[in-house]
């Protein structure tokens, strides 16, 4: 149904034409808003926000939504430090994201476990402490905000918060996708395992969420 919507979408955020996909996006999200797409797709994520694999391509790449909005979703992760397993080329649709990123110490005493991440067949989703520790500092964050991009490769660890009061969106294409089995970092104490059970967002949240996204665009629904 959209495959040359993505397509047209995936070849914009290769050129980062930032006004063309400023202007797609808004217009991508009141059909699917209209069509019911997302529901039964769109999720809460242990990391603070709400989510949805707006679309995958054959070869595994894919586009995905992430909100953050407190009238809906506020939870304050445990472990927020991360890699992931594939190149994030992230577009602020709305809000500002705060993105710190991080580098491993070597000689120093170490002050992270390594945890490994894993999915079941359902969508759960589990962490496991490994035996690898390691140390990190901040190497540098920076602020992004409504028609940036910003990019984080897969050596990249990092975290990533909203800055803005408001609700925060951003549209991910993701790159060239590896071993689905990123690293997260938590302390050295922490729990051997964790264990996140995925939740189904509600449609009248969907309905809610996607109205204050695309109405205050001026997109009519």
């Amino acid at each position: 149904m959209y495959d040359q919507v993505f397509e047209n979408l995936r070849a914009l955020f290769l050129e980062r034409n930032s006004i063309a996909i400023a202007q797609e996006i808004p217009r991508l999200l009141a059909q699917m808003y209209n069509n019911q797409y997302l529901y039964g797709k769109t999720f809460y994520h242990p990391l603070g926000f709400i989510y949805s694999k707006l679309h995958e391509f054959p070869d595994k790449e894919s586009f995905r939504i992430h909100i953050w909005d407190r009238n809906y979703y506020s939870k304050k992760p445990a472990m927020d430090i991360h890699n992931h397993y594939y190149i994030v080329n992230s577009f602020i649709y709305r809000g500002c994201v705060r993105n710190n990123v991080y580098k491993v110490l070597v000689g120093v005493d170490d002050n992270f476990s390594v945890f490994e991440g894993s999915y079941t067949e359902k969508g759960d989703r589990i962490l496991k402490k490994t035996e690898r520790t390691m140390s990190l500092v901040l190497d540098y964050s920076d602020v992004h905000c409504a028609g940036d991009f910003y990019r984080i490769l897969h050596e990249h660890i990092h975290s990533g918060y909203p800055e803005s009061e408001g609700p925060t969106c951003t549209i991910v294409y993701a790159e060239k996708p590896g071993n689905p089995n990123p690293l997260v970092l938590g302390s050295i104490d922490a729990e051997e395992e964790h264990y996140y059970p995925i939740r189904e967002v509600d449609p009248g949240v969907i309905d809610e969420l996607f109205k204050g996204l695309i109405v205050k665009n001026d997109v009519n629904l």
